[in-house]
């Protein structure tokens, strides 16, 4: 009796069960309209995603470039500094250079030249340091010539430029006036003068002091 008495109960049970899983399932299935839009929505939020990335990933592009560019301008600015700097220690050494070798080429006490021309004696005294010249026209005898020099000494080129200023004197002609100019060049190794000497009337001739 008892066994009869529980068979429905159990049927009823089974029956409850197999509605519930039925009514389970029908509502755990996803209606198609709302599964498309969720789709589309994940789709829509995974191209913003990767637009984020690529405008992210473009815009450190951007800034490596331009940090790239910067390092170049730097580099290349310091490196003409470097070439600048460079060009100015070679033009003093250079400046250094030359006047170490003038200082070896231009002696420090004075230098005379001298010559006899026909009888007449031509000084010529050069002071390097002050660039001045000195020296003397003289001839002794009955006719004489007694003339002072004086001029400069240019020590870019050499060149001397000079004047002299005294007396002459004859037998006939008593005695007179003598002035004019003499004008000409050192050589390079200091040891001959190669001039012109001219009177007041611009006549003259060329000639040669040695020291």
């Amino acid at each position: 009796m008892k066994k009869k008495k529980l068979y429905p109960i159990l049927t009823i049970l089974v029956l409850v069960i197999f509605f519930a899983t039925v009514l389970l399932s029908m509502g755990c299935k996803e209606d198609p309209e709302i599964k498309m839009n969720r789709e589309m929505a994940e789709q829509i939020r995974e191209q913003q995603e990767a637009k984020a990335e690529e405008a992210e990933q473009l815009a450190i592009d951007k800034q490596v470039r331009q940090d790239e560019a910067e390092q170049r301008a730097l580099d290349e600015a310091i490196d003409q500094m470097e070439r600048e700097e460079w060009a100015e220690e070679e033009e003093e050494a250079a400046k250094k250079e030359a006047a170490e070798e003038e200082e070896k080429l231009i002696p420090n006490e004075l230098i005379t030249y001298s010559a006899n021309i026909d009888g007449l004696a031509v000084i010529l005294i050069v002071n390097f340091e002050t660039l001045e010249v000195t020296g003397s026209l003289s001839f002794s005898g009955e006719d004489y010539i007694d003339a002072p020099i004086n001029g400069k000494i240019d020590m870019n080129t050499f060149k001397i430029t000079s004047n002299y200023s005294g007396i002459a004197g004859t037998k006939v002609l008593g005695e007179f006036p003598f002035n004019g100019t003499i004008n000409g060049k050192i050589t390079e190794d200091l040891s001959t003068f190669n001039g012109e000497i001219l009177n007041d009337e611009g006549k003259g001739r060329e000639f040669t002091l040695t020291k």
